[in-house]
Formats: structure tokens, C-alpha cells, sequence
């Protein structure tokens, strides 16, 4: 990864400035892309493939019709990708997504459990936990991330569910964050929000998630209620981390117990 961030820093160098110029390199654009997809692939194991790159007229580039895959086979599929981002960034060390736009995902199921996804910065050995998520080999920065025509099927979440969210994120020294919120689009009215922030270095995790659904949603059926039951979570948490969980003490040091309930 360390070598590909190399060569796109190299690539920022040598190429001119502009939308115009980007769409006049189509075959070094498309070629980076290329390598990078094989950079994070494990053939047989962890594979992500696109059927096709298009160079839109705004500078953005999308990836059509692709195939994450492990040693069973195909596990995710997105009909379009699209994203652009600030190649002068990558020359501070930072990958700078402007612009990740994803359509018609769909996760048919878990991945293998034999499978070896790419590697990433390790987390602290401090034990694994809710909050321990992969971090990014660079500065990441993600400024806007828009999905569409989601659908995740039972048995990846406690049921299917099909929604369009919106986001950001980022990932940079001591501080991990992200925020998400996302409208159900199935047979059940419902929406969902996340707010996410780790401080690595003060050991802290602040956690803040909204849901409100309709009768049969996927929070209820997290939470074990009956099924014809409307459901309303608010959960907060805001103190020092503990291996597998949020916080030391749950209801000290503004760590607040998770609060569901029937409506």
C-alpha cells in the first residue's frame, strides 16, 4: 500500500491540473486504478474486480459492475462506483476523497470466514473490541459519501434491509470518525443515525446513535421485541474505552446506558 500511496504521489507531480487534463490521461488514470484494485486483492481469498472505468466530464471516475469475492464466491456487487480526489493531498501523506458516490450495492452475504481481507494499519494491541476498526495505512479523508439502492440481506444484519444513506469520515493521527444516517427504502418506514469519534491517544470513544422504525424493523429485531412492535433507540456513550466495550463504567464518565423501547 505504502508503494502505491508512492505512486500516486508521483502521478500528482506529473500531471497537469484541471478536469480537462485528467480526462486527456485516461490510460495512466485507469491504470493507477487498475493497480490499486490488484494492490488490495487476494486472488481466491479477498478479490475485487470492475467490469469497466469510465472518466466522467467533472473529473470524477466510476467504476461499472463491480465484484468483491472470496474463496466461496461472489459476496457484494455495486453497479457504480464514482469518486474523485485532491491528488495535490497525497503529496502531504493524505488521500483526500472529494467526492464517493455508491449505487445499487448489494451484500448478499457474510464473507467467508476463511477469507484474508487487505491489510490495513493494525489497531493498538490493546484487545479487540465493538470500536477496534481497521484503521488507514495514510491519512484518510472521505468529505461526503452519498449511497443508493442499498440492500444487505438476513443473516449479514438480524434481517434484510434496504436503505439510501449519506456521510463522512476520516481518519487521521490520534482521531478515527465517522457519521452516517440513512432512510430505510423497503417495507418498513425507519431511519438511522451514527456519530462515531476515537481518540487514540486519549483512549476515548464518543458514540451517539438515533433510530426510529416502523413496526418489524431491524431495531426491534435486534433487541428481541415482538415483531409488531414500533421501536425508538437512543444510545450514548462518552468516556475512556475498555477492552471489548465503550467505556470503564457504563453511567460514569459521561457514558450513558443504550436506551430502547416500544412505542
Amino acid at each position: 500500500m505504502r508503494r502505491l500511496v508512492v505512486l500516486l504521489a508521483v502521478f500528482a507531480l506529473v500531471l497537469p491540473s484541471g478536469a480537462g487534463a485528467q480526462i486527456r490521461l485516461p490510460s495512466i488514470k485507469n491504470g493507477l486504478i487498475e493497480l490499486a484494485l490488484s494492490q488490495v486483492s487476494s486472488p481466491g481469498s479477498f478479490e475485487i474486480t470492475a467490469g469497466s472505468i469510465e472518466n466522467n466530464a467533472d473529473g470524477a471516475t466510476s467504476l461499472l459492475d463491480v465484484k468483491v469475492a472470496d474463496n466461496v464466491g461472489v459476496w457484494m456487487t455495486l453497479e457504480r462506483v464514482s469518486f474523485a480526489w485532491d491528488s495535490s493531498a497525497l503529496l502531504s501523506g493524505e488521500l483526500k476523497i472529494t467526492k464517493l458516490e455508491l449505487a445499487g450495492l448489494t451484500v448478499s452475504r457474510p464473507p467467508s470466514a476463511s477469507a484474508e481481507p487487505p491489510e490495513l494499519k493494525p489497531v493498538e494491541p490493546s484487545g479487540r473490541g465493538l470500536f477496534d476498526w481497521p484503521r488507514a495505512p495514510i491519512d484518510l479523508s472521505v468529505e461526503g459519501v452519498k449511497l443508493t439502492r442499498v440492500s444487505i440481506a438476513e443473516g449479514v444484519l438480524p434481517q434484510a434491509i434496504a436503505f439510501d444513506a449519506e456521510g463522512r469520515a476520516f481518519d487521521k493521527g490520534d482521531l478515527q470518525e465517522l457519521s452516517l444516517s440513512l432512510e430505510r427504502t423497503d417495507a418498513v418506514d425507519g431511519s438511522i443515525s451514527l456519530a462515531l469519534k476515537r481518540d487514540f491517544a486519549a483512549n476515548t470513544v464518543k458514540l451517539e446513535v438515533t433510530a426510529h422504525e416502523a413496526a418489524g424493523g431491524i431495531v426491534a429485531a435486534a433487541a428481541g421485541f415482538p415483531g409488531d412492535a414500533p421501536a425508538r433507540l437512543s444510545l450514548t456513550a462518552d468516556g475512556p474505552r475498555r477492552t471489548g466495550g465503550c467505556c470503564s463504567t457504563p453511567g460514569s464518565s459521561g457514558c450513558s446506558r443504550p436506551r430502547a423501547r416500544r412505542r
